[in-house]
């Protein structure tokens, strides 16, 4: 479990103040009259850039490769793929999103270590031909199916502290990185790099030098082999874990370990999985309180100077939808109480009081907080802004109980062509009406895919839209998906 505060809230999951930008969004969007008055995201685009201008400064020499199993919304990974960036990606599906964007196979790592035959003949077919492996079983069906894979080979890692831990279900000792990499020259399968994961959100530090230090044995003993034995090794993947809260000083031990234990190995490329790191902060979730239940503050064995909830809230979402690491990470943010049109309650003398909050599904499991301290009591009406809502939110949700769980995104951005198409030139007027669309037309695929008969209509134009080349095209294609969408709403 991650470090808490008095709270039972992990210090990078505690609540604060709201920023004004997302103050602002979140008020303007309440201030429209929403029909449903359904929970929704709000994204910070400039947030994003921020880390990856962090990223730049402190691993320059690591790659990110983002993991998309961690926020796969639209525009988030075009603002991804715009920057250069590479991609994790643990199914066909998520392949398919990627290569829709025009991100090249190459810049693809097909990173799941256990595969379906169909996944395989997928990325064979599209040229992503860099995969993973750690088990006979996997090596010899890649052999059987994409012989000419660029494979690498997972090591075990392990951060005990890490939120989410992979050493029980991924990655081999040494004895078995040998066994595998002799199999595989025997098989006539190219082993191209050597990959770990110490784990999703990781607190010790240690655990990726540890990891560094054991990928330099494999690495020296591929070393060791005959030439016509040897592999070409000649990139490392360190994985993911990394956070706001803790990039800065994982990057400082990842630097340190690769001049201590690769100093002398300058052709090594090296790359990443980053996942919450770019996702995390940058989505709020906006969930509308549907009702309350008023609950006795003291029980037995209680002290008076200690408190238990005083009352349920119930709202809009839930484990079953946004909520699902409140169950699987047990953690959750803090959240700020916000009245009907956004504006944020003052917090009480005494701090406030503890809830329970509760998700929407009949399920009793359904319990997403039963800590959480508001300033006052909550009504009908009133919403609950959870920031820190970008990772393993929405990709984990589903429909159970009949409530969808895709949510509207609203983007905060500081680029002018957000606010307006209006531009001093043709040119730029054209990109502004193009970058306008690109965020028209991902609104129109995530609400026609709720329709039945719909969304494959407009998934084709937005297929469409996403290879065409010229800006005309592009533009066509778009507006094609638009008037499918505004045809629906008739």
């Amino acid at each position: 479990m991650p470090v808490v505060n008095q709270k039972g809230i992990p210090p990078a999951c505690a609540g604060g103040v709201i920023p004004s930008a997302v103050h602002t969004v979140i008020q303007e969007h309440l201030q429209t009259g929403i029909r449903h008055k359904e929970s929704f995201f709000v994204a910070d685009e400039p947030f994003i850039h921020n880390q990856l201008k962090l990223w730049e400064s402190k691993l320059s020499d690591v790659e990110p490769f983002y993991a998309v199993k961690c926020n796969d919304n639209l525009r988030f990974l075009r603002i991804l793929a715009e920057h250069g960036l590479g991609f994790d990606c643990a199914s066909q599906s998520e392949m398919q999103r990627i290569l829709n964007l025009g991100v090249e196979p190459h810049r693809i790592l097909y990173a799941a270590p256990f595969k379906s035959e169909d996944g395989i003949l997928y990325a064979k077919q599209h040229g992503v031909t860099q995969t993973m492996f750690d088990t006979e079983d996997e090596l010899r069906k890649l052999a059987d199916y994409f012989p000419n894979a660029e494979l690498y080979l997972r090591l075990w890692a392990d951060d005990p502290s890490s939120r989410v831990r992979l050493g029980s279900k991924y990655g081999v000792q040494l004895p078995q990185a040998k066994e595998l990499l002799v199999l595989a020259q025997e098989l006539n399968m190219k082993v191209i790099g050597l990959c770990f994961h110490v784990g999703s959100s990781a607190a010790d530090f240690d655990a990726y030098r540890q990891a560094i230090a054991f990928t330099r044995e494999v690495y020296d003993f591929n070393q060791s082999l005959r030439e016509d034995q040897r592999h070409p090794i000649r990139t490392i993947d360190i994985g993911g874990g990394f956070s706001l809260g803790n990039f800065e000083s994982a990057a400082t031990v990842i630097r340190k370990s690769i001049r201590q234990y690769f100093g002398d190995e300058k052709h090594l490329r090296w790359v990443a999985e980053p996942g919450r790191y770019f996702a995390e902060e940058a989505f709020y979730l906006v969930c509308r309180v549907l009702g309350t239940r008023p609950r006795a503050c003291l029980g037995n064995g209680i002290g008076a100077d200690e408190k238990l909830p005083v009352g349920d809230i119930h709202i809009n979402d839930g484990i079953y939808h946004n909520f699902l690491n409140a169950l699987t990470e047990q953690v959750v943010p803090q959240p700020i109480l916000l009245n009907c049109t956004g504006t944020p309650y003052v917090s009480a003398a005494d701090n406030g009081d503890p809830y329970t909050v509760w998700g929407q599904t009949c399920d009793s499991f359904d319990k997403i907080a039963t800590n959480c301290v508001l300033p006052r009591r909550a009504k009908v009406g009133d919403w609950l802004c959870f920031p820190f809502m970008g990772a393993y939110t929405h990709v984990t949700g589903s429909d159970f109980n009949g409530f969808p769980r895709l949510k509207k995104t609203i983007w905060i951005s500081n680029s002018p062509e957000d606010v307006s198409i209006a531009a001093s030139s043709p040119l730029r007027t054209l990109r502004a009406l193009q970058h306008y669309l690109v965020r028209a037309v991902g609104l129109a695929e995530s609400t026609a895919s709720e329709r039945e008969g719909i969304g494959f209509k407009v998934n084709d134009e937005l297929a469409a839209f996403n290879s065409s080349v010229g800006l005309v095209d592009r533009l066509l294609a778009g507006l094609r998906a638009l008037h499918i969408l505004s045809g629906s709403r008739h």
